[in-house]
């Protein structure tokens, strides 16, 4: 059996950098607005048992990032970018026309809603980060030898794992994320995943991204963007997860107006783990 969402959203093909973008949108006429940042490889359906926690009253939005979900992929040719989540969420804010509201971001789509944060901060008035300050930094000396590394990795052709059924893929879900139940692994399975031309389950992201990008994660930079937003920022760990940048501490520092929190009994995937506990503590943060 698989999960139901108790609130259905409104699915929209929007251009957003450049690019044809998939957004769901829950209670259009709601307000507060508040927009939903999904993390690597995963899709703005993720955020459904989330949502179902949030205030009745909200209007909310998430989006798939290019090449992800039901976005388009980038051209043949190009490269996926931080930059270009970041004009992505610019022109789906433009789209929602609330300014302003409330950025939400998990991981991937945390790094991105903070370097959206710094660039406009006047857009957003309260600032969200579920383990979402970035990878571990890289020195610059480092970056030849990547660029390298890079260009010979793009050589390989890279396919996506087929599945027989939806049900191996939510086991195989289910084996990464284990207190993931099995009701929402079968709807995210459902979700995430094509049928491909042999009638195989195929994961819709891009498999370009699964190469490492070419340019690595700069504290220093990230810092310039961090430190220009003065809103409040709510900074949400896991106890049990794998995201620990060894740096964690600095990070956070760049906030002047952050709030630390450690939810119980989640890995990475807080908003799968604790979703209502995750949503309780966003309303709470966000005072609407």
């Amino acid at each position: 059996m698989t999960y139901l969402p108790q609130r259905h959203p409104r699915e929209h093909i929007i251009t957003a950098g450049g690019l044809r973008n998939h957004v769901l949108e829950w209670n259009p006429q709601g307000s507060p607005t508040a927009l939903l940042l999904h993390g690597y490889l995963d899709m703005a359906w993720s955020w459904a048992r989330c949502v179902d926690h949030l205030p009745a009253h909200w209007r909310v939005i998430a989006t798939d990032f290019r090449g992800h979900g039901d976005t388009e992929p980038i051209p043949r040719g190009a490269y996926y970018y931080f930059y270009d989540y970041v004009r992505e969420v610019a022109d789906v804010m433009d789209w929602a026309a609330a300014d302003p509201l409330i950025l939400v971001g998990h991981s991937m789509g945390g790094t991105v809603a903070s370097l959206a944060a710094g660039s406009f901060p006047e857009r957003i008035s309260h600032l969200v980060l579920v383990e979402g300050v970035g990878p571990e930094s890289h020195p610059l000396s480092e970056t030849p030898e990547r660029l390298r590394v890079w260009l010979q990795t793009l050589k390989a052709k890279k396919a996506s794992h087929e599945y027989a059924s939806v049900e191996e893929v939510a086991a195989r879900l289910r084996d990464t994320h284990p207190r993931l139940d099995a009701d929402y692994a079968l709807f995210l399975a459902e979700k995430g995943t094509r049928l491909n031309e042999r009638g195989k389950r195929v994961w819709k992201f891009d498999p370009l991204h699964r190469t490492r990008a070419p340019i690595p994660f700069h504290l220093p930079q990230a810092r310039e963007f961090w430190s220009r937003f003065k809103g409040p920022a709510l900074l949400v760990d896991a106890d049990d997860t794998w995201w620990s940048p060894p740096d964690l501490e600095e990070r956070y520092a760049c906030f002047s107006n952050g709030r630390r929190i450690t939810i119980a009994n989640s890995g990475h995937m807080i908003h799968h783990d604790q979703s209502e506990r995750l949503a309780s503590e966003i309303a709470a943060f966000a005072g609407k």
